[in-house]
């Protein structure tokens, strides 16, 4: 099993607001409000976007790479104001931040097939760390999408010409991104067949290189953090506690070689009844989750796990194993919970050698039981 602490790192931040809420907490933005600048509700905004355009054609004159990378440092500014108009409800403003965010992507997916190199395996490099950041946006934008859409289905309160534009608007998200991840394919498939002019190298002595190239530029850690949030997603779909009346007084991010845990404490001063959460939890619990329920007169400890759907990247599968840990403790004068999700990707590489050993060796049997 490879070790992707660093790759946990970078999905942190992603992972830690996808969490489902014990009390009626509404769900934290995702990127600061500072970090999406001035948003569309603003009379300033206008100047914001123009200043933003100004920059955009300072970092034209550094060459094809800074321009379409200061142009999808915009459209992550742009992604971040639509979830700010988002979360207080303004969906004509989300709107506008998305039209700006699609403006950018256009400019991005324009500026990558300007970018050259005489040496070809330098080109894909830099045509890779570009495939990094964009496949790091789409994470952002898959993230955004999917607390919304979880929110709307928890709160309601969204009426249906609301949620046609809100759907709209993140189809649009993902469209203008893929139309840009579908030009770096045609462009890298294009420096791919320079390295083997270049070098002399054979295809599969090629694609070795670019999946090292891959590798080392971050690309695949990108991947895999996207992955990481569509099964702690699917979870929060799967598996989501009732609202108890308690409050959210800590959360904490811990991090161990290839295992992300995110921890929340939460308090409450009512009276709780433990054997009704315990049937509560039971309730919540889907048929194909493993776990265990320990209930005593002042304490309740839940516990389930179950594998994810195996997910591929680039080239490498992996399962997403799952374990949620709930702890309720009532004391004299409250009641505190420990609630924990934690997510190991395991790899299957391994398994699928063996496999396939096993596979050649049974070819083999028949082909002598024939002879």
């Amino acid at each position: 099993m490879r070790k992707i602490q660093s790759m946990m790192v970078a999905a942190m931040l992603l992972l830690a607001t996808a969490m489902p809420s014990f009390a009626q907490e509404r769900p934290a933005v995702r990127i600061p409000v500072e970090v999406a600048g001035t948003t569309p509700d603003s009379l300033l905004y206008g100047l914001d976007v123009a200043l933003d355009r100004i920059s955009l054609l300072i970092a034209s004159l550094e060459g094809a790479q800074a321009h379409a990378r200061k142009g999808l440092e915009i459209a992550d500014e742009r992604l971040a104001e639509s979830e700010v108009m988002a979360e207080i409800g303004n969906f004509e403003a989300m709107a506008r931040a998305e039209h700006e965010h699609g403006q950018m992507l256009a400019v991005v997916k324009e500026r990558i097939k300007d970018i050259e190199h005489a040496n070809a395996t330098r080109e894909i490099e830099m045509r890779i760390e570009l495939e990094r950041d964009v496949t790091r946006h789409r994470g952002n934008i898959e993230g955004f999408s999917n607390r919304l859409e979880l929110r709307i289905e928890i709160e309601g309160g969204v009426t249906p010409e609301q949620i046609a534009l809100i759907t709209s608007i993140l189809n649009s998200l993902r469209v203008r991104t893929g139309e840009v991840e579908i030009e770096i394919e045609i462009r890298k498939g294009e420096t791919r067949i320079e390295i083997m002019q270049q070098t002399g190298m054979s295809e599969e002595e090629v694609d070795t290189e670019i999946r090292g190239i891959e590798r080392r530029m971050g690309l695949v850690e990108a991947e895999m953090g996207r992955q990481l949030n569509a099964a702690l997603t699917a979870v929060n779909r799967e598996f989501s506690l009732p609202p108890t009346g308690f409050t959210v007084v800590s959360k904490d991010i811990d991090i161990e070689d290839d295992t992300l845990s995110i921890t929340k404490t939460l308090t409450t001063n009512e009276t709780v009844t433990l054997s009704k959460l315990k049937d509560a939890l039971l309730l919540r619990r889907a048929v194909n989750w493993e776990g265990d329920v320990s209930l005593t007169e002042d304490s309740l400890d839940f516990t389930m796990e179950k594998d994810m759907d195996i997910v591929d990247v680039r080239g490498v599968s992996y399962t997403p194993s799952v374990t949620i840990t709930v702890s309720v403790t009532v004391f004299a004068a409250y009641t505190e919970m420990h609630y924990t999700i934690g997510i190991t990707l395991e790899e299957l590489e391994d398994e699928v050698e063996d496999e396939e050993l096993e596979d050649e060796v049974e070819d083999e049997e028949l082909e002598d039981e024939e002879q």
